[in-house]
């Protein structure tokens, strides 16, 4: 099933001036789908439209292969969703906030107890929300999201703010959704090198187009196509052209070559062309691009 699909989306807040140009996001059932983009490229614009904040004129967003304008109810009561940061009563303890979201959604008292022990606020449910540390906030966020046992989670930069102890926390928490629960996760975020560690799939959104929409291997495949290979040599000169006779690349560079990276059978015959020609070989290093210097290049013009 594909629990979110959009087709063709745009939106303007004013005239001719799009936030989003023909998105056509599709995020799989059972899926961890992480979307990303520089900030002011339009993420947050988009889950304000799942979530019919914003009305969409062209009546092209589908949430459970059901049409979100005609079906907004039967949708949200499946959806769970925190955007940006929980709005809470600092004054009040958190089960007294959770407790507050329960009577509006008629939902079972015993489900309180039940999402505090699955984000682990058990102990603290009893403090005052402004005792609470910002990841303890962010975990009462989304026992409130989990209130209604959703199908679906849309979160919004869930891990903004946190320190590396409450971002493993976040982290933890999103996967044992995923995999117990069998929640479908949709979210965005800015921070890849925190989001490729949860996803299964990525959407990457730049200036209101999505340029790149797959599975997380798939960027990893690109990261795999721009990795290059670093060789110190006892004579760089030689060695660059001996190698370039045989694989028609290699870079010259002070201290090192490089070579694009194929594959390990490569490397193997890069040092055997080397040995033969008796030149030492002093360093030989894979050296993989950054999956945020891929996400940089993927960005650009």
């Amino acid at each position: 099933m594909t629990i979110i699909k959009t087709q063709n989306l745009d939106f303007a807040y004013s005239k001719d001036d799009f936030i989003l140009k023909g998105l056509n996001l599709q995020v799989e059932q059972g899926s961890i789908y992480g979307f990303l983009g520089p900030n002011g490229s339009g993420k947050t614009t988009t889950i304000r439209l799942l979530l019919g904040l914003l009305p969409s004129a062209n009546n092209n967003i589908q949430l459970f292969e059901q049409n979100l304008q005609d079906n907004r109810i039967s949708i949200l009561s499946k959806t769970g969703s925190l955007i940006e940061q929980p709005s809470l009563y600092e004054q009040l303890s958190g089960f007294d906030n959770i407790e507050i979201t329960r009577r509006i959604r008629n939902v079972d008292k015993n489900r309180i107890d039940k999402v505090l022990e699955l984000v682990s606020l058990t102990k603290a449910s009893q403090k005052k929300v402004k005792e609470y540390s910002l990841g303890m906030k962010q975990r009462l966020g989304l026992a409130i999201a989990l209130l209604s046992e959703p199908e679906l989670l849309i979160l919004d930069e869930p891990v903004n703010g946190l320190d590396p102890n409450g971002m493993i926390e976040i982290r933890e928490l999103l996967l044992k959704l995923n995999k117990e629960n069998g929640i479908t996760i949709f979210l965005s975020s800015h921070l890849l090198s925190e989001i490729e560690k949860i996803v299964t799939h990525l959407g990457v959104l730049n200036r209101g187009k999505l340029v790149f929409q797959g599975k997380y291997s798939d960027l990893k495949e690109l990261q795999h196509r721009s990795a290059t290979i670093h060789i110190e040599t006892s004579n760089n000169q030689k060695a660059s052209e001996i190698i370039y006779t045989k694989f028609q690349a290699s870079s010259s560079q002070n201290s090192h070559l490089t070579v694009p990276y194929k594959d390990k059978e490569q490397v193997a015959a890069i040092c055997k062309l080397l040995i033969e020609n008796n030149i030492d070989i002093y360093k030989m290093q894979l050296q993989d691009n950054d999956l945020e210097n891929i996400f940089l290049e993927i960005t650009k013009n």
